[in-house]
């Protein structure tokens, strides 16, 4: 498991088979702030990045077993080493080991002897430029976030509208589909109570989980009536609702309308982690939203 960078100082993994070199090299890191963490070759250097995820990376080109060149390229095939900077250091400096170096995905390259004011200022650089990239790209994920949905919201609100050729049926399946995508989860839902309908999307490798799911989830929110919305680890949960989801995680979401609850909306993901507080909250606006489209479509007359 990483270990946040939250409330720590910028992080230095320092990778080196030469004892002395690495205590150097370590004793400058420290000097300028930063903490840490050595690895003497490239296996080592992988364990210690997937537990840490430092800010930099100081690679030593000569290693025995695994050179730095291979281990700049496993780290650039981690998931977490995309963005993070490496600077690769050697005694090698023929054009052909520097187009070699930038090849296997270095950030930047320097030479031995070690100039330490260059160094220095490199390694300051780096690290200032791997967290502005690490910023900016939590801000795109963050706007990629909101104009996903923003998408299920306008597909939501569509449902009500009475020019579509398209049956409110199809237009529900719709929103589930771009739900469950911009959400997350295996399979979403959606119990209809004054209809007795059952709508479900799920994901290629799911099985469909047949109509008497309506039935466990109308008796579920039937004695819940003033539930917003509940999350089961269904590993720990035996009834019968827990069995519906045939999932490590469902979520259920009863559907309000101005005269009562008119269904229910469940999600069920098999990744064993819960959502995150904000995609919870999103199933549960999905689920206000939905039963006020029903109740302006009529489907208000018929509680669950």
């Amino acid at each position: 498991m990483s270990i946040s960078r939250e409330d720590r100082p910028p992080t230095v993994l320092i990778v080196d088979d030469d004892r002395a070199t690495q205590a150097l090299l370590t004793l400058a890191m420290e000097e300028e702030g930063y903490e840490t963490v050595g690895a003497q070759n490239g296996e080592q250097a992988i364990e210690e990045f997937n537990r840490l995820v430092p800010n930099l990376v100081l690679l030593d080109a000569m290693m025995p077993e695994m050179d730095g060149f291979t281990c700049c390229e496993r780290l650039r095939s981690l998931p977490e080493g995309k963005t993070v900077p490496i600077l690769i250091i050697t005694v090698l400096d023929d054009q052909e080991s520097v187009d070699r170096a930038f090849a296997a995905g270095t950030t930047d390259y320097i030479t031995k002897p070690i100039y330490w004011p260059v160094l220095c200022q490199r390694v300051r650089r780096l690290v200032q430029a791997g967290e502005t990239d690490q910023q900016l790209a939590m801000v795109s994920a963050n706007l990629q976030q909101a104009e996903a949905w923003a998408g299920v919201v306008t597909a939501t609100l569509g449902c009500g509208d009475n020019s579509e050729t398209a049956t409110l049926e199809d237009r529900l399946l719709g929103v589930l589909a771009i739900a469950r995508e911009t959400l997350g989860g295996d399979r979403a839902g959606l119990w209809l109570g004054g209809t007795k309908t059952w709508l479900e999307c799920q994901g290629d490798d799911v099985d469909p989980v047949d109509a008497a799911a309506g039935e466990v989830l109308e008796e579920y929110v039937q004695g819940q009536s003033s539930l917003a919305s509940t999350v089961i680890k269904t590993s720990e949960d035996w009834s019968p609702l827990g069995a519906v989801f045939r999932s490590a995680w469902g979520m259920v979401v009863p559907l309000r309308g101005d005269r009562g609850i008119l269904g229910g909306l469940i999600v069920g993901r098999s990744q064993d982690q819960p959502w995150s507080d904000q995609d919870q909250q999103r199933w549960q606006q999905l689920g206000q939203l939905l039963g006020l489209v029903l109740s302006s479509k009529g489907r208000g007359d018929s509680r669950v």
